[in-house]
């Protein structure tokens, strides 16, 4: 890559599936337009697997809600996940939620509503952030309700995140208020 030297880029691999790279670095130290090019050795074979992109469909807040943490199990969900929306949905149910028992890091969340989707056990560690793919399908999510101290938000972090198609309507957000 000219732009990012030492930097290469995969294209076009399937999902699960492994697959075999060697590597040697073509250098040309006296510009573009020499013959003057120097070749590395060819690198050991690293294998490298891929996975599979889960699928998921959201028609109700708990569906949504759930992307990050279930409402009723608080069972942590899919953070590369591809998720999309079959219908409108109203969050209304969101307000009677209560996080009171779930830390994030080494603190109490302290969030009454929709908690913000992340993986709470993994908020000092890099990727701890949505990274999937959200399709709101042309649909609404309104009337989520969310009373936070420190974590708020629908996404806490979106890390190369895909969020298209979707509108998010009548949001109560509060954050620092609680403690």
């Amino acid at each position: 890559d000219e732009e990012n030297p030492g930097v290469g880029y995969v294209t076009g691999i399937e999902p699960s599936t492994e697959y075999d790279f060697r590597v040697s670095i073509i250098s040309n130290p006296n510009g573009n337009n020499s013959n003057d090019e120097e070749r590395t050795e060819w690198s050991n074979v690293v294998t490298v697997s891929t996975t599979t992109l889960n699928n998921y469909t959201i028609s109700s807040c708990e569906d949504f809600q759930s992307i990050g943490l279930n409402p009723t199990t608080h069972e942590v969900g899919d953070q590369e996940g591809n998720y999309v929306l079959t219908k409108d949905i109203d969050c209304t149910q969101s307000q009677n939620w209560r996080w009171d028992d779930v830390l994030v890091g080494e603190e109490n969340a302290q969030v009454q509503g929709f908690f913000p989707i992340m993986d709470p056990s993994t908020v000092d560690l890099p990727l701890n952030g949505f990274r999937g793919i959200l399709d709101g399908n042309g649909h609404t999510i309104s009337n989520i309700f969310q009373d936070t101290y420190l974590y708020g938000g629908i996404f806490e972090v979106l890390e190369g995140a895909t969020v298209k198609n979707i509108t998010f309507d009548n949001l109560s957000i509060s954050v620092g208020l609680l403690k």
